[in-house]
């Protein structure tokens, strides 16, 4: 039963990550909205359900992320599911030769590191409940997709599915962990000439919560794809 299921969704005031909330209710999972500012996860709350609980939660700091521990742990006493949506894409086209460094670093802080950290500080939590860990990433940061261009946002998500596989092996038996590309779709980061629309992007990520399907996978169009 997804009833009792309660989820956590980083980044989830638009895009992606707000259709996976919409999604989620739909299955019956209490849903609490994860954003940077908290009057902006209060305004997306609202337009989905009072049901929704908004919370504020900056991914790249530590202080943020430990509050919010605190706060699940005080609150509701465990968590099921972890969806660690939030990400930048800070290089779109550009050439590897070109990409000023920062722009690595700060995607690598965000797309990967924050995610780490927040799966860190969470874990017991999921722990308790046996809950699963999804990491929204990219086919983008696959092995075999490694090209020049947009460089900082692909090895970041390259750097997303060694934490996937390197958690999913350090929980194996407590939690699940994987990883799921939700394709290119139509949002402010894919942009408005995206094949696919984002209501066909959350719905693999739903898919993957709504059920453990085993752990250390890599995941599109609800299929196993190659790291």
């Amino acid at each position: 039963m997804t009833a009792s299921k309660l989820a956590l969704v980083t980044g989830a005031n638009r895009g992606i990550g707000f259709e996976v909330c919409r999604q989620l209710l739909g299955k019956g999972f209490r849903v609490i909205l994860a954003a940077r500012d908290l009057e902006k996860a209060k305004q997306a709350a609202q337009q989905l359900s009072p049901e929704v609980i908004p919370v504020a939660l900056d991914v790249t700091s530590s202080e943020s992320i430990e509050q919010l521990r605190t706060w699940l742990e005080h609150q509701h006493g465990g968590l099921d599911v972890l969806i660690n949506n939030a990400g930048i894409y800070p290089d779109e086209g550009q050439n590897i030769l070109k990409v000023p460094v920062h722009a690595f670093r700060e995607a690598m802080e965000v797309n990967a590191f924050a995610a780490l950290e927040i799966s860190q500080a969470l874990f017991p939590l999921l722990e308790k409940r046996k809950g699963q860990i999804i990491n929204v990433s990219s086919e983008m940061g696959a092995w075999e997709d490694l090209h020049p261009s947009t460089s900082a946002y692909r090895l970041s998500k390259l750097a997303l599915n060694g934490i996937t596989l390197m958690l999913s092996r350090a929980g194996r038996g407590h939690i699940s962990v994987n990883a799921v590309c939700p394709g290119w779709v139509r949002t402010d980061m894919g942009g408005p000439d995206a094949p696919g629309s984002v209501q066909e992007g959350a719905s693999g990520i739903v898919w993957l919560a709504e059920q453990v399907r085993g752990t250390g996978s890599f995941y599109q169009n609800r299929q196993q794809i190659d790291w």
